[in-house]
């Protein structure tokens, strides 16, 4: 899913003037995270819950809380556009095992019948030219089946919220795209956040591996990982057979979590795990347990998202020094989040992992200034 206009988060964002703190013990740092938590729920009316977990082997902390209706810190939630991660990470692997590269055109691989008419721009059809790079980090200049509009008519969140039974499929995604939304720019022009390039990336994989998608997912990241709270949603179910059901996710005053249209998310964001499944997989990849060193570079290949966000191949680099001149670099972290203010990064200074949710789409325009606000904490923190 695409969180709101990321120009909407940052012009929410007030100057950040530093919180006025000594160095804190651990313990202090600890409740002040907690309760920063608990207050982000409660100050926010649309907000239901909150869930957060901050990690760090070389800080030597785990912590883990849970505010408003998630009772439980091991809840299970949608992540939203974290899911594009692991397709990022699945295409990369392919990377390594030589089926393909980065700048491999994508007509080699997928059919006319799939790309036809997804990248024509004032007449002129640029599908040959469109390379996986492209798609991975926003830039093949698709259109975008979730928020995009057709002109004159409603888009196909809008159709799908008013009709919350029926089932929408990324195979309907792709053919609204087609259909109804024109190509924004030539490929590498301009960066657009866009969830078809990301289901041609799912069909990529479907392709070369000769396997659905959410089997390949299992295969080559939960069951090595031993994710075993993860699935992707309609697709496949998690390994633990007790996993409690999902959360309850809210995109405003509608609550969608037993929405149909949820199935067309697919490989742009499909996938239900929860805090500790996402530090396995974030863990392996800062490790380059499943990822090696040189292809997780490439990864930085970015492309500007808004200002001080980048958009590298399927994670997100926030510039906290950009918003406030009261942060260095050293605090700025990457990974990804979704547009029910889902999250999941990590700052390679404090080895520090920040992993959670709010599950209400109003609040991705605070979850900058709230991540803002925990490394800060975190940085004050006395070794």
């Amino acid at each position: 899913m695409l969180p709101e206009p990321v120009r909407r988060i940052v012009s929410a964002l007030v100057l950040l003037f530093p919180i006025a703190l000594l160095a804190l013990n651990p313990v202090e740092t600890e409740l002040k995270i907690k309760q920063l938590l608990e207050k982000s729920v409660e100050k926010n009316q649309s907000v239901h819950l909150g869930l957060l977990l901050i990690h760090s082997d070389k800080l030597d902390i785990h912590w883990k809380y849970a505010a408003g209706e998630a009772e439980d810190v091991n809840a299970r939630y949608h992540v939203a556009s974290i899911g594009k991660i692991f397709t990022s990470t699945l295409i990369s692997q392919l990377v390594e095992k030589g089926r393909l590269n980065f700048d491999t055109p994508i007509v080699t691989i997928l059919p006319d019948s799939l790309l036809n008419d997804l990248f024509v721009y004032r007449a002129k059809d640029y599908q040959n030219d469109v390379l996986v790079r492209h798609l991975l980090n926003h830039t093949s200049g698709v259109a975008d089946w979730f928020e995009d509009k057709p002109e004159n008519n409603p888009s196909l969140l809008q159709q799908a919220l008013a009709d919350p039974e029926r089932v929408w499929t990324h195979e309907d995604a792709l053919l609204f795209t087609r259909r109804h939304l024109q190509a924004v720019a030539p490929p590498g022009k301009k960066f657009h956040y866009s969830d078809t390039g990301y289901h041609l990336l799912g069909k990529i994989i479907e392709t070369l591996t000769g396997d659905s998608l959410h089997l390949v997912l299992h295969r080559e990241i939960f069951t090595p990982l031993q994710m075993n709270q993860s699935q992707m949603l309609f697709y496949s179910e998690p390994a633990d057979s007790d996993a409690a059901d999902m959360l309850r996710v809210w995109l405003g005053d509608i609550e969608v979590s037993s929405h149909k249209w949820l199935k067309a998310d697919w490989s742009g964001g499909g996938v239900v795990t929860n805090t500790e499944d996402l530090l396995e997989y974030m863990r392996a990849l800062v490790n380059h347990e499943i990822l090696n060193k040189q292809t997780l570079s490439a990864w930085q290949d970015k492309a500007r998202f808004s200002y001080g966000i980048d958009y590298g191949y399927g994670i997100i680099l926030l510039n906290f020094n950009k918003f406030s001149p009261f942060y260095s670099k050293d605090l700025n972290i990457w990974g990804n989040w979704g547009s029910i203010a889902t999250f999941m990064f990590y700052n390679p200074k404090h080895d520090i992992y920040v992993i959670g949710t709010f599950n209400q789409s109003r609040y991705i325009r605070k979850t900058v200034p709230f991540l803002m606000r925990v490394m800060q904490i975190i940085d004050k923190m006395e070794s």
